[in-house]
């Protein structure tokens, strides 16, 4: 699932690393949600089955992920999360999957990222949480995963009936 609003700068790199994924059984999903500049065009330029390319007029990032949800083919199993301005290096989604699946506790994988600034220079390393009481903790407070990194069974997005769009507009 690619949100997408206004990001010609980036969409086209960030497109290319999922569809570069050593894991190739994806569908992307990109939402447009609004875009006034090309990024429609850069992603209808992509020549690939895999990418569904949807539009709304306008709305915030949760109203975009919800309605992309409901445009999952059926049999997904799994849910994977990236913004238009984020790059994901080529393993990333195998690895995750690999993790998802090991263990029938873990409904959600979340990954550790870099922070580059808008010329593409490496800023800081965010670690990911991976310890159990370490992420309970931050649930009391916040997001424990950062959004894009996330990778989850698609049951966990069905139970929840998707984001909670309370917090649209206001992240």
């Amino acid at each position: 699932m690619l949100p997408l609003k206004n990001a010609e700068c980036w969409i086209g790199t960030a497109l290319a690393s999922l569809l570069q994924q050593t894991y190739e059984q994806l569908e992307v999903i990109v939402v447009d949600n609004g875009s006034t500049d090309r990024s429609p065009d850069i992603v209808r330029g992509f020549d690939d089955a895999r990418v569904v390319f949807l539009s709304q007029r306008t709305g915030f990032l949760v109203e975009a992920l919800n309605f992309g949800f409901t445009h999952i083919s059926r049999h997904a199993e799994v849910i994977a999360r990236q913004d238009a301005d984020d790059v994901s290096l080529p393993t990333r989604i195998k690895s995750q999957l690999q993790l998802l699946t090991s263990n029938d506790q873990i409904a959600l994988v979340g990954a550790s990222h870099l922070n580059i600034d808008i010329n593409g220079s490496f800023q800081r390393v965010v670690a990911a949480l991976v310890d159990p009481r370490a992420i309970r903790a931050r649930l009391r407070t916040g997001m424990p995963f950062a959004g894009p990194s996330i990778v989850a069974h698609r049951r966990l997005f069905d139970a929840l009936g998707g984001y909670d769009t309370a917090f649209d507009g206001r992240l």
